[in-house]
């Protein structure tokens, strides 16, 4: 045995009050101490919540408030448990690896302390004793999590090891997840294998670097397509160590949607008595040059892909869930092939969440999605910098490290960000206006980690990069609009968002947006009986978890009258949304090359809440800005206007 995948075992579940599952008998009375949810079956990957609301002990979290009765999870210690069939060959080193956890624990073997998880982004692994049974107990303990890590508050003051928005955010109520979320496995460290640390390729350029384990004798990469060998080397095991780059290859370039054809070819990297190792991987250069008429020392956004520049049109991804453990493949997919087949190039995975499943990288390599990759950080609204102690630019390292040996061969992947948001006010206090700079300790340390181990990408210091947060009417003209986000809604009439938009002289927009109503049939399917209508403040659901996105009073102001029916309101804010994204991508990708490109946010719901600025709702179905946006995204730059 050489790996063991752990994910299809029979996983129980327990839950205790908390620490009571390691006080082994009560000191009062010497009885042993019981589980106040014993024995429930779980899946791994898979939440807590999931395995609760299965065995009946939660309420379908998506309906109505239901989700306000789930905030008790967060208050229990739960056991994750399964019997482990591994005869371990004697003289044999074993290593248990979790390569997702949320969030904090520990971890037993036989009943013994292993050693403690507390980090969501990034794996865990512990060597195990050595013993002869050939059956074992794991288990592994997610204790309480952080209290508050949500969307107002201090960036200084937050922790970096859990994931943010499903402590709310403008889109999402509070539903925090416990679980594994990616599937746990055992290796056995004393035969032959090969690790690999770097695999990126630029243009027609192959990079490998790595460690041989238990071998001398070197290894080969082969490259292969349709199960054809296009080339083949022998490296020997200092070469993989120290990092090896081939000379040019004759291969096809990988092209983003809309450009041509996403050419993929598969590696395989052997070595006498290791398991293979096999990735997909493509070829595309890159260049980002300077935007056309864009002031002198602004920052290059104009994405040139293989020589062709290319506008960059897409949306902010979100994870599809807020318990994203439970997430399937096909649940992925079914997204982005919504967004490839809309013409999307690119999408962002935004700071506030963390890295996605593997599938998502594969399903974008194949669909040539181009991603965005932000750093796991968020803006915090009161104050947005990023935390600069040793202790989280210690963790974030690390984090680093593993996103930097996950993601890079994946051809999709475009260019890295520090996080979402992080800034300053413009004096320099805490607070908002002024995009954070390398001057951060912990975005110049993620800046030179990028550039070690994937030093053909670009890395953008935060989103937006600045030098303003947001472009403001008033000081267009000035040079001062690069990369901005906003605006994200038409506060008053779409006269005046079309007067703003007809004089954007931002370099590139990675934000921007328009919120509206689901559909009415939706949002009666998910209130389970509570109020629904009006649309206002005074009806709770509409604030649930915040108004930001509540839009009648425009309504009324245009019609002269409140809205009849819920039907009417809804089918009104979608069409008002529409309008207000196709107004606003007219202007930005008819100024193309002026203007890099744009990023809406955002693209589809994550909860069923009654508005947000999702274009596809929480099942999955495109409101109508879908069909207008489709148009304008398979419309080239110079024609835009013609069709508007």
């Amino acid at each position: 045995m050489t790996f063991l995948s752990l994910e299809d075992l029979e996983w129980r579940l327990d839950g205790w009050m908390p620490n009571l599952w390691n006080w082994k008998r009560s000191m009062e009375t010497h009885a042993p101490q019981g589980a106040e949810f014993p024995n429930l079956p779980a899946k791994v990957p898979g939440s807590v919540q999931q395995a609760l609301r299965n065995a009946g002990l939660l309420p379908d979290f998506y309906l109505g408030f239901h989700v306000r009765q789930c905030e008790w999870v967060e208050n229990r210690h739960w056991c994750f448990r399964c019997e482990v069939p591994l005869t371990m060959a004697e003289g044999h080193r074993y290593e248990l690896v979790l390569p997702g956890v949320d969030t904090t624990g520990q971890v037993f073997w036989d009943g013994q302390l292993l050693g403690h998880v507390n980090c969501a982004h990034r794996p865990h692994a512990f060597p195990l004793p050595a013993d002869t049974a050939a059956r074992h107990h794991l288990m592994i303990v997610l204790t309480c999590p952080e209290r508050f890590l949500g969307q107002i508050g201090r960036t200084p003051e937050m922790s970096i090891t859990k994931p943010r928005f499903y402590y709310t955010w403008d889109w999402t109520p509070r539903l925090v997840q416990l679980g594994i979320t990616r599937a746990p496995f055992i290796r056995d460290l004393s035969v032959p294998q090969l690790e690999l640390k770097e695999l990126w390729c630029d243009g027609a350029s192959l990079h490998l670097k790595g460690i041989l384990l238990n071998q001398t004798d070197g290894l080969t990469a082969t490259l292969s397509r349709h199960g054809d060998t296009v080339a083949a080397f022998s490296l020997t095991a200092a070469e993989f160590a120290a990092g090896w780059t081939s000379p040019a290859l004759s291969v096809e370039r990988w092209q983003p949607n809309l450009n041509g054809e996403p050419v993929l070819y598969d590696l395989t990297l052997t070595a006498a008595g290791a398991p293979p190792i096999h990735r997909r991987v493509g070829f595309k250069s890159v260049r980002w040059l300077p935007c056309a008429d864009a002031p002198k020392d602004a920052d290059p956004w104009l994405c040139e892909v293989n020589g062709v520049p290319t506008y960059l049109q897409g949306f902010n991804w979100v994870p599809i869930r807020p318990l994203f453990a439970d997430v399937r493949r096909e649940d992925v997919e079914r997204r982005l092939r919504l967004y490839r087949d809309m013409g999307c190039n690119i999408l962002r995975v935004w700071g506030g969440a963390s890295r996605e499943a593997d599938c998502f990288y594969d399903l974008c390599d194949e669909y040539g999605i181009m991603v965005w990759q932000e750093f796991p950080m968020s803006s915090s609204g009161i104050a947005n910098d990023p935390p600069n102690g040793p202790e989280a630019i210690a963790e974030m390292g690390r984090i680093a490290d593993h996103y930097l040996q996950e993601l890079p061969p994946h051809v999709c992947l475009l260019a890295w960000s520090g996080g979402n948001e992080l800034q300053r006010a413009m004096d320099g206090s805490e607070g908002c206006g002024k995009p954070c700079t390398l001057g951060e300790p912990m975005l110049a340390m993620l800046a030179e980690t990028v550039r070690r181990h994937d030093p053909t990408r670009r890395f953008m210091v935060t989103s937006a990069s600045g030098p303003r947060f947001c472009a403001d009417a008033a000081e267009y003209g000035k040079g001062l609009h690069w990369d901005v986000h906003g605006p994200w809604k038409a506060d008053g009439n779409l006269t005046d968002w079309a007067d703003y938009w007809a004089k954007d002289d931002a370099l590139f927009r990675s934000e921007y947006g328009a919120p509206s109503a689901q559909d009415a049939t939706l949002i009666e399917k998910y209130a389970h009986g509570e109020a629904v209508f009006p649309a206002n403040a005074q009806t709770p659901l509409w604030r649930f978890p915040l108004d930001w996105w509540i839009e009648q009073p425009v309504f009324e102001q245009e019609k002269g009258r409140p809205p009849k029916d819920l039907a009417e309101y809804t089918a009104w804010s979608q069409q008002r949304q529409a309008r207000a994204l196709e107004i606003a991508t007219v202007a930005i990708k008819s100024r193309f090359p002026k203007c890099g490109g744009g990023i809406i946010w955002m693209g589809h719901a994550s909860f069923p809440c009654p508005a947000d600025s999702s274009v596809i709702d929480f099942e999955g179905t495109p409101k109508p800005a879908v069909a207008i946006l489709s148009r304008l995204f398979h419309t080239p730059p110079s024609e835009v206007k013609t069709i508007h």
